[in-house]
């Protein structure tokens, strides 16, 4: 039954209480809380923040296997302004073959990308059951680090 078709909860006073309804219940509860505010559940980040490539000033790697289908946007920097390096991405499938594979360029034009520079930004599409590989060349005048959200 819809909450409309419900009686309102009622102070002992006879005055309307503060509450909501539950449609699980299928009835008006209560509304907790203190000083005029009700008390609220806040919801856990649905967004996973993930590390790739820390700080890495040789030649390195890093890996994220999607257990489902995810969208990823990693960021690329370095230690120190002017440190420079590429990193190229790749997709491996359930076989372990490594395929060249295109992100999206968020930063200075948007494009589909296969590589990245220390101050990119690029998102990608993971489909499930395989992984993200992104490969770092040797940092110049620093390190470099590949640190993104998984949703």
């Amino acid at each position: 039954m819809p909450g409309s078709n419900k009686e309102l909860k009622k102070t002992k006073t006879g005055s309307v209480a503060p509450q909501f309804f539950n449609p699980d219940t299928d009835d008006y509860e209560y509304a907790q809380g203190k000083d005029g505010a009700s008390f609220v559940s806040i919801k856990k980040d649905a967004h996973e923040t993930i590390t790739l490539i820390n700080a890495l000033a040789v030649a390195g790697n890093g890996e994220y296997a999607a257990v489902t289908a995810k969208s990823i946007t990693v960021e690329f920097y370095g230690s120190a302004v002017g440190t420079t390096a590429t990193f190229s991405f790749y997709l491996v499938g359930l076989s372990g073959t490594k395929r060249v594979f295109a992100g999206i360029r968020k930063t200075v034009s948007i494009e589909q990308v296969t590589t990245a520079v220390v101050g990119d930004i690029v998102s990608f599409s993971v489909p499930a059951g395989y992984k993200l590989r992104i490969e770092n060349t040797v940092a110049v005048g620093g390190t470099v680090t590949a640190k993104g959200t998984v949703e």
